[in-house]
């Protein structure tokens, strides 16, 4: 979602600035790259919430359950905890995709 979000988010930036069709700059790059990093870690979230729910039932042990796939861990979190349940640590994952993923982009 990051690298696939940086061009659009870099030529839309162009766009609103004026600069659309010459050689991106190294702080639109860093915007564009910022940007996209931060959407993606928001997006992706409940995905990495399920992930880590399905992952931790395993316990010590390391034992596999049964999983009907990553769409049924999503739909059994929201049901479970709710949406805000499938939204817990965004703030986190927000940050994490602008500084790391989002600098290397750029």
């Amino acid at each position: 979602i990051r690298i696939g979000l940086f061009e659009p988010l870099l030529d839309g930036l162009q766009v609103a600035l004026g600069t659309y069709g010459a050689a991106p700059q190294p702080h639109e790059k860093m915007i564009a790259g910022f940007t996209a990093g931060a959407l993606g870690g928001g997006l992706i979230n409940p995905i990495d919430v399920a992930k880590t729910r399905r992952q931790a039932l395993g316990g010590a042990t390391g034992h596999q359950h049964h999983s009907a796939g990553a769409l049924a861990a999503l739909r059994s979190l929201v049901v479970d905890e709710g949406f805000k349940g499938a939204l817990q640590g965004i703030g986190t994952n927000t940050v994490r995709g602008l500084i790391g993923p989002g600098s290397q982009i750029a």
